[in-house]
């Protein structure tokens, strides 16, 4: 049986944690001297501190130790199991590198376990789909090596997009520069950010919340036009009616095999700040 192992940000919806067993290790959120999990903090209470603002958090990989205890306890229980790891895109974070870190060590006591580290070169909701199609495969007793071929594809083909309302909570964590900050301020525009190769880059920028959030559902729907099977997940940072919105007219206009809304999880949420709705799919091959 394959296990299978994530970054507590990806913000998978708990039953579906629950249904596949999947084992969530999370970053670390850093708020001067004190330090949390992030799981312990929800979005709300993060957006309330942002608010506040007195101090701007940070966020921390998971360390390497903590990745390892996730496998050791997989492992104690089947010392002979298939780990498939999935991590967020490594252009951004050093946590695959962690994750490697972590199964050279295990192995050495599990020399029958099987560990595969690999990087989606994606994040949030985009990793999320990949995770979930990943625990679906196990969970059916696909072969890893079906499974690991499925996220290569996955990998090339998932799309991501996020809209935010402002570009201040990106330029306080230092995710971009001071003149795009003030630019984007002073025009006050809405950013589109997408996910390509593993880096998050600009796509495009509009005047109004609406008119960036309606440019995402057509977007969404030109992709999956004549589509069948469709994978897809919402995200959002207190737009909750937004995304239910969104999910509905794509579920009306779409042939939708999989359709998660879901909350922004703390740790990104310090970089997106209140307003951020974004949308992630992965349109299979004919043949899938």
């Amino acid at each position: 049986m394959i296990r299978i192992v994530t970054d507590a940000n990806v913000n998978l919806p708990q039953e579906v944690v629950d249904r596949f067993n999947i084992t969530l290790v999370p970053a670390y959120i850093i708020f001067g001297d004190e330090q949390m999990p992030e799981t312990a903090i929800s979005t709300g209470e993060m957006i309330e501190r942002l608010k506040q603002g007195e101090v701007f958090p940070k966020t921390s990989q998971p360390a390497p130790r903590d990745i390892e205890a996730a496998y050791r306890r997989i492992l104690a229980d089947d010392p002979e199991a298939t780990i498939l790891s999935l991590h967020i895109t490594g252009a951004g974070s050093g946590t695959v590198q962690s994750a490697q870190q972590a199964a050279e060590r295990v192995k050495e006591s599990f020399p029958k376990a099987v560990l595969h580290v690999f990087d989606t070169r994606n994040l949030a909701i985009g990793q999320a789909l990949m995770v979930r199609e990943a625990a679906v495969m196990a969970q059916v007793g696909e072969a890893v090596e079906n499974v690991l071929a499925r996220m290569r594809d996955m990998r090339d083909r998932v799309k991501t997009y996020f809209v935010l309302d402002t570009l201040d909570y990106l330029h306080k964590g230092g995710r971009i520069g001071r003149a795009a900050h003030l630019i984007g301020s002073l025009l006050n525009i809405k950013p589109v950010l997408t996910v390509r190769d593993g880096v998050l880059e600009a796509y495009a920028r509009f005047r109004t919340q609406r008119q960036a959030f309606d440019a995402l559902c057509k977007l969404a729907l030109r992709a999956g036009e004549n589509a069948r099977g469709i994978r897809m997940a919402i995200a959002y940072a207190v737009h909750d009616a937004a995304a239910s919105q969104m999910a509905a007219e794509l579920r009306a206009a779409l042939d939708l095999d999989v359709l998660m809304v879901t909350e922004v999880g703390a740790a990104l949420a310090a970089f997106t700040g209140p307003g951020a709705l974004g949308i992630s799919w992965y349109v299979p091959q004919p043949c899938d």
